[in-house]
């Protein structure tokens, strides 16, 4: 449920709904079909996922005033794109919220600079949010999987983001996906895991972006 609140968290919605007995409902967006329904068999399987009308959008909605006060109680807020902060997490939950914010609001991708031995390539993970909200993320992250926090980027009518690079963007995918069965989008795992069998060439690189920390927890996929 950690990682469905941190899923709602990047992408979700609640607003209030006359359908509904009380007034209000939590929904859920997504071009992934398939995860929507992972998400919605995590709740107990008894909602439906649906098509928008003219769109590759689907729509998890649950209709249960009970959810809607859940969220509300949280600190979830309806048209929260502006003002979303992070919530009160317990430390033994982090891992799945912060990859259901990554499912959510995350981006894995392959980064190519020609240099002058060629084109190199790097993984990449980055988070968009408010500056609040990806100043906790990148903190949290910190605390709990010894990589060192990234500062938000925020360009001119952009939404702001963070960003993970090389073998920080390769820890972390592994910090999040790893043993994650069940409660992740699985394309960003299949990434994930490409991002781990990545190395880079450059001599030096490493010394640069490892910390003491980080060559304890991942000595196992840095250096094998």
């Amino acid at each position: 449920m950690a990682y469905v609140l941190g899923l709602w968290w990047a992408d979700g919605n609640i607003y209030r709904d006359k359908r509904c007995a009380r007034g209000g409902s939590v929904s859920f967006s997504s071009a992934d079909f398939e995860h929507l329904e992972s998400v919605n068999k995590l709740i107990g399987g008894k909602y439906r996922v649906k098509k928008r009308r003219g769109e590759n959008t689907y729509d998890l909605v649950i209709s249960r005033y009970e959810a809607y006060l859940d969220i509300k109680a949280k600190g979830g807020e309806e048209a929260k794109s502006l003002t979303c902060k992070f919530p009160d997490v317990p430390a033994k939950f982090i891992r799945e919220f912060c990859r259901g914010v990554v499912d959510g609001d995350g981006s894995l991708f392959w980064n190519s600079v020609r240099n002058k031995s060629g084109v190199s390539t790097s993984p990449v993970l980055a988070v968009c949010g408010t500056v609040d909200f990806l100043s906790k993320f990148s903190s949290q992250v910190e605390i709990h999987s010894g990589i060192p926090s990234s500062k938000a980027y925020v360009a001119k009518d952009k939404i702001p983001f963070i960003r993970y690079s090389g073998l920080r963007a390769k820890c972390l995918s592994f910090w999040l996906y790893q043993n994650s069965e069940g409660a992740c989008l699985q394309r960003k795992k299949h990434l994930a895991h490409d991002f781990c069998a990545w190395h880079p060439k450059k001599k030096g690189f490493k010394k640069s972006q490892i910390t003491n920390e980080m060559e304890k927890k991942y000595a196992q996929i840095l250096y094998s």
